[in-house]
């Protein structure tokens, strides 16, 4: 505080209603033994609601960061759980998991179609086989009507897979 003040005071300035510019001064400060630890506590606070806020913005911000690589790749979720907390992987754990990753899909319009692959997955899951056969080569037939020739063929791969499966 000195210091600040004297910086200030060093400098040349005009006196108020007097011919005279005072050119430097100096100030002492003094205090009681309470003051100095009011003003001690007082910056102590001011630290310590600095670096929680930081704290804080770094926390959303890897929370952020987190968000964005999950929805690229919603696994990461089931990855994080296993290295995080692997006595945590329970079938319940996992099936929440899911849930968490159609939610996240849901809010980004990029991977909106996790969502759907989660529905027909869940879909197909109960099935017959001969049902997801027919299924799988519907959807092969639509592909192939809407110009996608490469994904019909790998749905009928599925189809196979699924009926060599089933026997």
């Amino acid at each position: 505080m000195e210091k600040r003040v004297n910086a200030h005071l060093g400098l040349s300035s005009p006196v108020p209603g007097m011919p005279v510019s005072l050119s430097w001064a100096s100030v002492r400060l003094w205090g009681t033994s309470d003051d100095i630890d009011s003003a001690t506590r007082s910056l102590q606070r001011a630290y310590e609601h600095k670096t929680k806020e930081e704290q804080h913005r770094r926390e959303i911000e890897l929370s952020e960061a987190f968000r964005d690589a999950m929805r690229k790749d919603p696994s990461l979720a089931l990855a994080h759980l296993a290295i995080r907390h692997p006595q945590g992987l329970s079938s319940e754990a996992i099936g929440q998991i899911d849930q968490l990753v159609v939610k996240i899909a849901s809010c980004d319009p990029g991977t909106s179609w996790v969502a759907t692959a989660k529905l027909l997955q869940e879909l197909i899951r109960d099935m017959e086989a001969d049902t997801t056969s027919y299924l799988l080569e519907e959807l092969a037939a639509l592909a192939t009507r809407f110009g996608q020739p490469a994904a019909a063929e790998h749905l009928r791969s599925h189809r196979r897979q699924a009926e060599i499966a089933a026997k």
